[in-house]
């Protein structure tokens, strides 16, 4: 490969460790270089905290499914697709965030994915049987 003729990259003091099975603690990288880095306590866990609020949102975000009408308009279409694109989105950042193999990130995502299907399900059974109390 040829060089570009430019000063070579500065390597940084601090070798960076690629953990290859699940480890604790708190200095991790979550999502961005240098977040939340070796910082306070505090930053690690607000992105434990952003790791929930991800995993939270995605089986909410796909709560709605799609109608089967053939007469669907065109902008309905675009925003049933721009939903699912947004749950895809959000799934695939915690799946980045879980590869840092840190137990407290997977642990956050876990309970995420957890709370909300549970939240999820009992609102759609709570809906579902007022719905249908009423109509009787």
């Amino acid at each position: 490969m040829a060089s570009s003729g430019g000063p070579m990259p500065v390597l940084p003091t601090e070798k960076a460790v690629a953990h290859t099975s699940f480890w604790v603690g708190t200095n991790v990288m979550v999502l961005f270089p240098g977040w939340p880095g070796n910082y306070i306590l505090l930053h690690y866990y607000l992105a434990l905290l952003l790791v929930f609020v991800l995993a939270l949102l995605t089986p909410i975000c796909g709560m709605c499914s799609m109608p089967a009408n053939k007469q669907m308009a065109p902008m309905t279409l675009l925003l049933y697709a721009m939903r699912h694109g947004l749950r895809k989105c959000l799934f695939y950042l915690v799946v980045l965030s879980v590869v840092t193999f840190n137990v407290g990130v997977f642990l956050a995502a876990i309970a995420g994915h957890v709370i909300g299907y549970f939240a999820l399900s009992a609102c759609m059974l709570y809906h579902h049987r007022t719905t249908t109390d009423t109509k009787v």
